[in-house]
């Protein structure tokens, strides 16, 4: 039975670039951009919701919630949407891959690279929005004389589609450190990154590319034009 829905997975230690590609792509695409630790937040948010409470305390105390509850979130809004996705550093494990592949299609699996000492400067100069997540670099000038202010510019529509300010407040992560951040990147390359075989299990299995590495340690638009010619080539774009 054909898959009624399809996707593209967006791979990479913290900090590669795996929010702001994810992002460009659903745009270009008009795909739903799936973050799930977004998802995660609706349902701590929702009193309703079955796992609300549980849900709401684990992330309180920076734990990591059941996977059953993390793929019950991811799939259900998967299958529910009108759109195919782009996923935002998701799978990260086994279960949550069996889970994935068993109903959506993969597309296309993108792993962006960049090297370790980038990783850790991407991560230490990053500050987040708390409303719309979009983030700003304070290496660069825009980026620093953004983050002073310590409210987001980014333009949002309203329930009217009228266009609004975001103006949600900046921050940075408590755990940026070069001991926290290393330890990520560990968990990746332990959990997450086993699943790169079982993508080119799957490619050998279908007789078609589906795996791409990209190297992002460079411009921005440099990286963008390769992923738009992977897209075009897979016949997405």
């Amino acid at each position: 039975m054909s898959k009624q829905k399809s996707t593209i997975l967006m791979f990479g230690v913290p900090g590669a670039g795996k929010g702001l590609f994810s992002k460009k792509i659903s745009e270009l695409l008009n795909r739903d951009h799936v973050i799930t630790s977004t998802l995660l937040k609706q349902i701590a948010s929702d009193p309703t919701h079955p796992h609300s409470e549980y849900v709401r305390k684990t992330m309180a105390e920076g734990g990591l919630v059941k996977e059953e509850i993390s793929i019950e979130a991811t799939m259900g809004h998967l299958l529910s949407s009108k759109k195919n996705s782009v996923l935002d550093g998701y799978p990260r494990s086994i279960g949550r891959w069996n889970a994935l592949v068993k109903d959506v299609r993969i597309d296309l699996v993108f792993h962006l690279t960049i090297p370790t000492e980038e990783m850790i400067r991407r991560q230490q100069s990053r500050w987040v929005c708390k409303i719309c997540r979009e983030q700003y670099d304070d290496r660069t000038p825009e980026g620093k004389a953004i983050i002073k202010t310590k409210k987001c510019p980014k333009v949002l529509k309203d329930q009217n589609e009228k266009p609004m300010v975001c103006d949600g407040e900046l921050y940075q992560r408590d755990d940026a450190t070069t001991e926290a951040i290393l330890h990520r990147k560990e968990v990746f390359e332990t959990e997450t990154l086993p699943l790169l075989e079982l993508v080119r299990e799957m490619e050998r299995k279908e007789n078609r590319k589906i795996l791409y590495e990209v190297d992002n340690n460079k411009p921005i638009i440099v990286v963008l034009k390769k992923i738009l010619e992977i897209l075009i080539e897979a016949g997405l774009s």
